[in-house]
């Protein structure tokens, strides 16, 4: 189902239109946003909604020690981050699909603080998001 891009619905966002006109069979983005704080992921959020889009907000994503790091600042530190995120076109900008079910990991249920990444069975030092879409 392609988007129609030369329709605008509501009053999109002159970069929601680029988006579609660029992506016009868009369904899902993934996207590693690297938010740091509380503060970074309502920024991102807010930049999400103000571009028509709607993303996943799943608490955080990735729980690592920093070791050996060329970033002296960051050695020793435990850093326990929300910073993946699953991102779809809303309804009212002509999205075809909702975001149900967000998950971390490949279940419901939540991470575990105490288990720092990567690990045996986590190669990556961030857990995979996973959501169900369910068609409009």
């Amino acid at each position: 189902m392609a988007i129609n891009s030369s329709k605008k619905t509501q009053s999109e966002p002159e970069s929601l239109c680029i988006i579609k006109e660029k992506n016009p069979k868009l369904r899902l983005i993934g996207i590693d946003a690297n938010t740091k704080t509380e503060g970074d992921v309502i920024a991102f959020q807010e930049h999400l909604n103000s571009l028509g889009l709607s993303g996943t907000s799943v608490g955080p994503t990735t729980v690592k020690r920093r070791m050996v790091t060329v970033q002296n600042s960051k050695a020793g530190k435990l850093a326990m981050d929300e910073e993946d995120y699953l991102i779809t076109l809303k309804p009212e900008y002509g999205g075809k699909y909702l975001i149900a079910d967000p998950m971390v990991g490949f279940s419901q249920g939540a991470f575990d603080p105490n288990r720092t990444l990567p690990d045996i069975d986590n190669p990556s030092d961030h857990y995979p998001v996973g959501a169900t879409l369910r068609a409009l």
